[in-house]
């Protein structure tokens, strides 16, 4: 059973405003109390982020 509650991809978005809007979404994902994974790429001058919200195991 998988815990990953949230998948959020940006593409594509330039540099200036890119680390505000991946750290926007995290934020929000932190306020849900989820663990967040966050995969960078950079090809050129274009920045994309994978952003994973997944659920915290209580066991």
């Amino acid at each position: 059973m998988s815990n990953i509650v949230s998948i959020g991809l940006i593409e594509n978005c330039d540099p200036h405003g890119f680390m505000d809007e991946v750290t926007e979404r995290v934020e929000g994902l932190q306020k849900r109390r989820l663990i967040v994974d966050v995969q960078y790429t950079k090809e050129k001058n274009n920045y994309s982020a994978l952003i994973i919200g997944r659920k915290r195991d209580y066991k």
